[in-house]
């Protein structure tokens, strides 16, 4: 790779990177993170794994105890990876702080070099007349909420898709090659992306290779070695899959959705004009550019060439994606898939994770396309510099997470009314940045647990708890064992000792049922807490002696419980938390 010296517009690119980098970190642990599938998963179920003494127990057939009564070693994240390393040797927030600042810093520069040395090598000329685009592209790419705590499952596309066209176009495999497919597959997810990076770099050569009648060595070996990295390092999960056939996982009894074709439609139109919230591309205005294009085409200013027709190509994939995910959904797809267990156990319609890199590219080429149309130069650097700072913008302001930390910090320096945060954050987010429930320091209630530990009095591994009302997410990131988490894979039979225990509140809540009864990846002791007396507490309707079944000894709600008569919980005490207007109570199961 040629390194040249560094632009003005590589330092703005990059201030920019960091400028989003502290918007998330420069507040410490104060600062607000996506929760949902993130904060609530990854982070606690690896701390409390290392807290056991599991992480790195690489047997597949052992077990992680502190883990809903236990769980086998094969059900829980990837064999190796960076994630692993770095919540081995740092303290959580540390971890997890040097892993945001890792997976946006790979984005860009990823897409750098992929913009630069795929993009504009197309016209030599571009690579002087428009050398500021990389960096600015490279960062509207790297603001974008890329779910840091999936490694660089999204993030390292771009670098992975480098490497792969330079197999292609210089027809020879580096060193640096063989490193990027192995860095890709230690650090992401194989279930998120890289079964899909293999497929569709398969398939290209297979494309390739029957449109020239002859099979290019190289793009194979690159291709061989992404999937033998990635055999590697997922071990555990291809041993539960197509090893271990006593294992039955919960994902065997889901009952997934299935729609009729005017959903369908609906289904294909909502991700190919809004996309997926787990694979954010903000691409509206990529759209208005698409449209802009289109019209200038007519107009004949902008004539078909290289990049106009690899827009082209990106737009149809993007139109693929979306409309292989509404058919995933149809009906009579979903009673296919029924009968066939690897379909039916594993998200095939999850291309749609290509999005943030395609609409990223797409977006890239627009302003390129764009640009090459306006021939005056003061007039183009200002359309350009204009569309680029609207896109940035707009990714920032539409990332609520992002909005809530920006409310922080300007909180800091003017008064800002609760009508005016409410109009600013929604009424949502308004509520959880109101009780700070997004701050990463006040979600895991460290102190409160602490307490709760101390009350207890016991060695973790001597009891099993429970959390009613509360993610369980909290006390396995403070240490306790539970009997209930949030994982993507786990024992059918727990799942339905759970469901002992939850029967009858569930039969009260169609939705809650629905969510656990055919998906139940959280498997939580869900109970409705919405109807409660304030001297008396709340009613909770489980069934106590499946509880004691699950050996669950104790039980942390975060509202008060109405003690059955037959006098099954005893109140241990009430624990108000210092950060904000939350108090958890801790229950004996008797």
């Amino acid at each position: 790779m040629k390194i040249t010296q560094p632009t003005k517009s590589d330092f703005i690119g990059f201030f920019i990177l960091v400028a989003y980098l502290l918007l998330f970190l420069g507040l410490g642990q104060r600062n607000h993170q996506e929760i949902h599938d993130s904060i609530e998963q990854y982070v606690p179920n690896l701390r409390s794994a290392l807290h056991c003494n599991s992480l790195w127990d690489l047997n597949p057939n052992s077990t992680i105890e502190s883990i809903m009564n236990g769980v086998p070693r094969h059900c829980f994240h990837n064999s190796l990876d960076m994630l692993m390393v770095l919540f081995t040797f740092f303290e959580p927030f540390t971890a997890y702080a040097i892993n945001f600042i890792l997976v946006h810093l790979i984005a860009f520069v990823g897409f750098y070099i992929l913009f630069k040395h795929h993009l504009l090598a197309i016209n030599k000329e571009w690579e002087t007349e428009y050398r500021y685009l990389p960096p600015l592209c490279a960062a509207a790419f790297s603001v974008l909420p890329l779910y840091p705590l999936l490694g660089i499952t999204f993030a390292g596309v771009p670098l992975l898709l480098w490497s792969f066209l330079n197999v292609i176009t210089k027809k020879k495999i580096k060193l640096q090659d063989v490193f990027i497919t192995a860095l890709f597959a230690f650090y992401s997810s194989f279930v998120y992306m890289g079964v899909f990076c293999i497929m569709s770099a398969s398939l290209f050569v297979l494309y390739k290779t029957f449109n020239q009648r002859k099979l290019e060595v190289y793009p194979v070996i690159w291709i061989l070695s992404l999937t033998l990295f990635s055999v590697l390092f997922n071990y555990l999960l291809l041993y539960q899959v197509f090893f271990d056939h006593d294992y039955v996982s919960h994902r065997e009894s889901w009952i997934p959705d299935a729609y009729n074709i005017k959903i369908i439609i609906w289904a294909f139109y909502n991700m190919l004009v809004h996309g997926q919230y787990h694979a954010a591309s903000y691409h509206e205005l990529t759209f208005a550019l698409i449209i802009v294009i289109a019209a200038l085409r007519l107009l004949k200013i902008i004539n078909p060439s290289k990049l106009y027709n690899i827009g082209l190509i990106l737009f149809f994939c993007i139109f693929s994606i979306s409309g292989f995910y509404g058919v995933w959904q149809w009906n009579p797809v979903v009673e296919f898939k029924e009968k066939v267990r690897l379909l039916k156990i594993f998200r095939w319609d999850r291309f749609y994770f290509f999005n943030p890199i395609l609409w990223s590219i797409l977006f890239s080429i627009s302003i390129l396309l764009v640009a090459t149309a306006i021939k005056n130069r003061s007039t183009r650097n200002f359309i350009v510099i204009s569309i680029f700072s609207f896109q940035i913008a707009y990714i920032i302001t539409r990332d609520y997470v992002a909005r809530q930390n920006m409310t922080m910090y300007a909180e800091k320096f003017i008064p800002i009314s609760e009508d005016t945060k409410k109009s600013w954050l929604g009424p949502d987010y308004y509520y959880t940045y109101r009780n700070a429930i997004s701050n990463y320091e006040n979600y895991f209630q460290v102190d409160v647990y602490t307490e709760i530990a101390k009350a207890i009095n016991k060695p973790f591994s001597s009891y099993r708890v429970g959390s009613v009302g509360v993610n369980p997410a909290l006390a396995l990131y403070n240490g306790f064992f539970t009997i209930d988490a949030y994982m993507t894979s786990y024992p059918n039979a727990h799942k339905q000792k759970l469901y002992a225990v939850i029967e009858r509140e569930l039969n009260e809540n169609d939705k809650t049922r629905h969510s656990f009864v055919d998906w139940g990846s959280r498997g939580f002791l869900y109970a409705n807490l919405n109807n409660c007396s304030e001297a008396q507490g709340c009613e909770l309707k489980f069934n106590f002696q499946a509880l004691k079944d699950l050996n669950c000894n104790y039980l942390i709600s975060l509202k008060k419980l109405n003690t059955p008569k037959e006098e099954t919980l005893r109140l241990v005490g009430e624990f108000p938390s210092k950060l904000n207007s939350q108090v958890f109570f801790l229950y004996e199961v008797i």
